[in-house]
Order: C-alpha cells, then sequence, then structure tokens
C-alpha cells in the first residue's frame, strides 16, 4: 500500500477514526473465530481504502498542456 501511494504522489490521509473503527471489527471477528466476518471486514476496509485514493487521483487528474518551448522550431 505505501509503496502504490508512493508511486501516485498520494497522501493517504484516510479518516483516524475509520481506520480505528475498522481494524477494531476485524479484531472482535479474530476474537470469536468468525474467519467469515475477518474476510468480510478485511476486504471492506481494503475496498474503501482503493476507493478513497482512486478518488484522490481522480481529483489531481488535471490534463497538462505541454510546455511551450521555441526549441524545436
Amino acid at each position: 500500500m505505501r509503496i502504490f501511494v508512493s508511486i501516485l504522489g498520494l497522501e493517504y490521509a484516510y479518516s483516524v477514526d475509520e481506520i480505528v473503527a475498522d481494524d477494531t471489527a476485524i479484531f472482535h471477528a479474530l476474537e470469536a473465530h468468525d474467519p467469515e466476518e475477518v474476510t468480510l471486514l478485511w476486504r471492506r476496509k481494503i475496498d474503501n481504502a482503493v476507493t478513497y485514493m482512486v478518488e484522490q487521483l481522480g481529483h489531481r487528474a488535471r490534463p497538462r498542456r505541454a510546455p511551450e518551448s521555441n526549441h524545436w522550431k
């Protein structure tokens, strides 16, 4: 995840409260020995993180103009 974020030049500013809530739910499912719930919660956590980063990319993606140069004229 960190490599992905670094390569794309994003800041991973996902809400700390949401991270804690996700991880707490996963921890409780692990304590309950509920692999199906753990899997569901883990996938939801990762999906939310990816969605967050993709939305950031959408905000950053602006058409770039080629720099004007007289060098090749």
